[in-house]
């Protein structure tokens, strides 16, 4: 797997590439859009490129679910929930695209709504990794620990203990009061990163968990250094509402570009 500061500037490159031989490919305006919002988070140009694809294909699933996520890091949340139903219109038999609304309505807030949407793109796929992932984190934020730690489990158990999808796991036990288990993780986690890729933003997510600001802080610098893609989200993703009163997390939020200079 390709670091993002190598990986990421390739796809832009190609992106850009496919556009001079036609500026009309709506693929290649949305693909443009999703590498610029989840590494340069230059969020007017991503806009942009959004409105394009969207223009020239409004019928293509992927630009929608992608604004939609685009949306709900600029915290326009209702709007994003309505991109995501866009998209599951077109494409209403995709897990993807039902486990889409599912997090939007997560991000916006909306758990019960979230929690139906979830268990529909279950129903399509009883293995859809996404569907669980977001039905874990739901959970999470309405107090339902141990239905969290059993869809983290099944992401586990699903993803092969995949290290970044292990750290939700991590995240689950120490938000559920389970900090053993969570520091057996983070352990597991540190060991692998010798051998294989481990975002910081990983770790950071199960220091957050356990309530260790310091650590948090310090692995979240790490995220924003290799440009981690889920910073995009620090205005509206509920994992970080412990952090919010923290003059450093404001100036977290400037560096991502989320808040004016």
């Amino acid at each position: 797997v390709l670091p993002l500061k190598e990986s990421h500037p390739k796809a832009r490159a190609a992106a850009e590439k496919a556009l001079e031989i036609d500026g009309e490919l709506a693929e290649a305006h949305a693909s443009l859009a999703a590498v610029i919002m989840d590494y340069y988070w230059d969020w007017a140009e991503a806009e942009k490129h959004f409105q394009r694809a969207i223009a020239l294909n409004p019928n293509y699933p992927v630009a929608r679910n992608w604004y939609s996520q685009h949306l709900s890091r600029m915290g326009r949340l209702e709007e994003a929930v309505e991109e995501a139903k866009r998209a599951q219109t077109l494409d209403p038999l995709s897990s993807h695209a039902n486990s889409h609304v599912g997090l939007a309505l997560y991000r916006a807030r909306r758990y019960d709504e979230a929690v139906v949407e979830l268990q529909k793109a279950m129903e399509i796929d009883p293995g859809a990794l996404d569907a669980h992932i977001f039905l874990g984190f739901v959970y999470v934020q309405q107090g339902k620990s141990e239905e969290a730690i059993a869809e983290f489990q099944t992401v586990v158990k699903l993803s092969h203990r995949t290290p970044g999808l292990l750290a939700l796991l991590g995240y689950a036990y120490a938000t559920a009061g389970k900090p053993e288990e969570a520091r057996a993780i983070l352990k597991e986690l540190n060991f692998r990163s010798k051998n294989q890729p481990v975002s910081p933003f990983e770790t950071a997510m199960i220091y957050i968990g356990l309530g260790e600001r310091e650590q948090a802080f310090t692995w979240l610098e790490k995220a924003y250094d290799e440009r981690a893609w889920q910073l995009g989200f620090l205005k509206v993703e509920p994992i970080f509402d412990p952090l919010r009163p923290d003059s450093r997390f404001t100036d977290l939020m400037r560096r991502v570009n989320l808040i004016p200079q």
